[in-house]
């Protein structure tokens, strides 16, 4: 995210590799810079189309900066996304 390209895919649990979850704010943010980058539109016009300042969208979008996970739903939303949590047993 920190250099402006495409996440990579997610690998697939194995005994070598355990799955490793990130995070819930890391994911969101993830989830939303995915969304934005698929979506091909600036930043300038994502924060007009969601009527906040474009420094906002900018903390959004970096992973050092805690924004309410209500921020993140609200965008991704906007960009056609839905967030849904699943709770299962700690491993």
């Amino acid at each position: 995210m920190r250099e402006g390209n495409d996440l990579p895919e997610p690998a697939r649990a194995s005994k070598r590799r355990p799955l490793i979850v990130p995070p819930l704010p890391i994911a969101l943010k993830a989830a939303l810079y995915d969304a934005w980058h698929q979506a091909g539109i600036s930043q300038c016009r994502l924060a007009r189309d969601l009527d906040v300042a474009e420094s906002e969208v900018r903390r959004m979008l970096n992973a050092d900066h805690a924004t309410k996970a209500a921020t993140i739903d609200r965008a991704l939303r906007w960009l056609g996304k839905r967030v849904t949590v699943t709770i299962s047993k700690a491993a």
